[in-house]
């Protein structure tokens, strides 16, 4: 039997879409947003990090950053200090609430990934970690650099800059899921 290609892009949209339903869910019951765990763990790794430093580990736009820091700051989970040395610069750092929910975060990862793999051997969570690390090479390899993608369908469909910033978001915190902020694959275990 052979698979049209399509149904394989939507049946991979749709369990996004399902990843993304359970991970906010379960982040909206300790005050967050999906594309900010990867934010609040790079502070709890070193705090004082500047938008620019935070946008190149999370893979984003310097302006997605200063849009989480806002929503994050508004929330007492971060605030942000002018550099001693450049006050242009504001540096970004944990508050005592920031860092109290660094273990709720952890559980919901680990309670998303237990639900997203449950019934998972180990050789199945190998072998799709290897096929959904193929996918996104083949994906990043498709990307052209420096071209942004303008809207929430194929590029040139939308205005897009709010959708573009959250599928960056997206991407950046399904990656950590995927391989883990150190780079193994925790996400899967």
């Amino acid at each position: 039997m052979q698979v049209d290609q399509g149904y394989l892009d939507f049946f991979l949209i749709r369990v996004c879409r399902a990843h993304h339903r359970l991970a906010r869910q379960s982040l909206h019951a300790i005050g967050l947003h999906r594309g900010q765990p990867p934010l609040m763990f790079a502070l709890g790794v070193q705090e004082g990090l500047t938008h620019s430093d935070l946008a190149e580990k999370m893979e984003v736009t310097p302006a997605a950053v200063s849009n989480m820091v806002k929503r994050l700051e508004h929330a007492g989970f971060v605030l942000r200090r002018r550099d001693a040395e450049d006050e242009r610069v504001s540096r970004v750092y944990l508050t005592d609430a920031g860092r109290a929910i660094h273990s709720e975060m952890a559980a919901i990862a680990r309670h998303v990934s237990d639900a997203t793999f449950a019934g998972f051997t180990e050789e199945e969570r190998t072998l799709l970690r290897e096929f959904l690390n193929r996918i996104q090479d083949n994906l990043q390899r498709a990307v052209t650099p420096g071209q942004p993608h303008s809207g929430p369908g194929m590029p040139g469909e939308g205005s897009g800059s709010g959708h573009r910033a959250r599928r960056q978001d997206d991407r950046s915190f399904g990656r950590r899921q995927l391989r883990g902020s150190s780079g193994r694959d925790s996400g899967l275990r």
